[in-house]
């Protein structure tokens, strides 16, 4: 059953995606990508209030933890995984694991960067970039 909350939870936090970076766009425009920077944002200052309030892994209760699931797992998930890299990169710091913590900062934009350089490079023949 919470398989099928999470898979819900998800769709609506994509949902949320698509509606909140169409009304950003238009809003501002699509010479920068506003619409994506604002969903990203606020996907991971939701994430931010779901664990200040409890929301956590591993939390002692099955509620906290259906939670969890729910809201972290499904509709931030479903809205942004920024949110998810944001989490991650505050917990190493907040552990002051500053070497990992500059790894997981440049190495996920490098890498993700070049990930996308190179998908594009196999579909366009390197011809376009």
């Amino acid at each position: 059953m919470l398989f099928l909350l999470v898979f819900i939870a998800c769709a609506l936090g994509g949902i949320g995606r698509y509606l909140g970076t169409a009304w950003i766009t238009r809003i501002l425009g699509a010479r920068f990508p506003w619409g994506t920077l604002g969903v990203n944002v606020l996907g991971s200052f939701l994430l931010g209030l779901f664990l200040g309030i409890g929301w956590l892994p591993g939390a002692d209760s099955a509620e906290q933890q259906a939670l969890y699931s729910l809201g972290v797992i499904g509709f931030c998930g479903g809205l942004t995984t920024f949110s998810t890299f944001s989490l991650q990169s505050f917990s190493l710091v907040t552990e002051q694991a500053w070497g990992r913590a500059l790894a997981n900062l440049l190495g996920t934009v490098l890498l993700c960067l070049l990930a996308v350089l190179g998908g594009y490079a196999m579909f366009d023949g390197g011809s376009g970039v």
